[in-house]
């Protein structure tokens, strides 16, 4: 999966990236050539498309159009063409995580494990420990066993969700 980024580097790989018009278009190519559609492409398509669009620009571009001008044929190309071969789909595809992404949500799991059990849970029992201890007649001792059964449901569970994590 590529970035945006990526996408728009591709475009001016695959077009005339000395033209200083052709940067502009691939800042925006797939905006000018999707927005219309509420459907999406798949990774692979995009990837085509662009790489079709680029080399398509490049092409009129050669053959002396002026950039906006080839630009507006390829999106016209695009679209008469039924976006060249390339069929959309109803549900966006899958942004994958970068691996920058994937470490810090692996370690939000251990660090939000680690707030919830030090933090809240403990607060809790601490809490009706001491009221229990100072006022017995006042506080219902069984606060202390229901927190200190959900510390050790709520760690379970976690060890449970993360038993087949190998990172």
């Amino acid at each position: 999966m590529k970035t945006e980024t990526e996408y728009q580097q591709l475009f001016l790989e695959n077009c005339a990236a000395e033209n200083p018009e052709a940067a502009v278009i691939a800042k925006h190519y797939w905006i000018d050539m999707t927005a219309h559609l509420t459907s999406y492409f798949s990774h692979e398509s995009r990837e085509y498309i662009t790489i079709y669009a680029a080399g398509l620009l490049k092409e009129k571009i050669k053959n002396g159009i002026a950039a906006d001008q080839a630009w507006k044929d390829v999106i016209r190309d695009f679209l008469s063409n039924n976006y060249w071969t390339q069929s959309p789909q109803i549900k966006k595809p899958e942004v994958k995580k970068t691996e920058e992404q994937k470490i810090f949500w692996h370690l939000f799991k251990y660090g939000w494990a680690l707030f919830q059990a030090m933090i809240v849970i403990k607060i809790a029992i601490y809490y009706f420990g001491i009221e229990g201890a100072a006022h017995p007649d006042q506080t219902n001792p069984a606060w202390v066993w229901v927190f200190f059964g959900i510390s050790l449901i709520s760690l379970f569970a976690f060890a449970y969700r993360n038993r087949k994590d190998e990172n």
